[in-house]
């Protein structure tokens, strides 16, 4: 596995996915929806696009050093090349980017070594499993962060 920082699409997958069944806790929409947003989240922490009026706008048109970011701030609108200015408006773009941000974060992932793609024969039908190879399966309370390690968990 790559030393790496994970990113905030990278990091809320990971976070959605059940180790036990190698499946999205949360329907698949959702989370494609959520991982296109928070590759928005993390441009905007990294300084490359800004948000106007609900509006996405580039403000660093060079490509950034992770190759996904890239493809996802080469898919904005230069600034001021919008229909009616300038970025395009954010909803618009999560909903168009959502499904491809989560296949290649997922392909990424694969690829990092960070999950395995098990492909299982159901009747006839195959059912895709991610599962997070550096983790074992716990049965145990998941504790997400700092905020949830106070709480008392039966």
């Amino acid at each position: 596995m790559s030393g790496a920082a994970l990113t905030l699409p990278e990091e809320l997958l990971l976070l959605a996915l059940d180790p036990v069944r190698g499946k999205p806790y949360c329907r698949g929409r959702f989370l494609e929806y959520g991982i296109a947003g928070a590759a928005l989240a993390e441009l905007e922490l990294q300084g490359w696009i800004a948000e106007e009026r609900g509006r996405v706008v580039v403000v660093k048109p060079l490509d950034p050093p992770d190759p996904l970011l890239a493809v996802f701030l080469r898919s904005l609108p230069p600034a001021g090349k919008g229909r009616s200015g300038s970025g395009v408006p954010a909803r618009r773009w999560v909903r168009r980017s959502a499904r491809q941000a989560e296949g290649l974060y997922l392909d990424a992932l694969v690829e990092r070594g960070v999950l395995r793609r098990e492909t299982r024969r159901s009747g006839g039908h195959g059912r895709l499993r991610w599962r997070n190879t550096a983790a074992t399966p716990s049965r145990g309370p998941r504790r997400y962060g700092p905020a949830h390690a106070s709480r008392t968990h039966p």
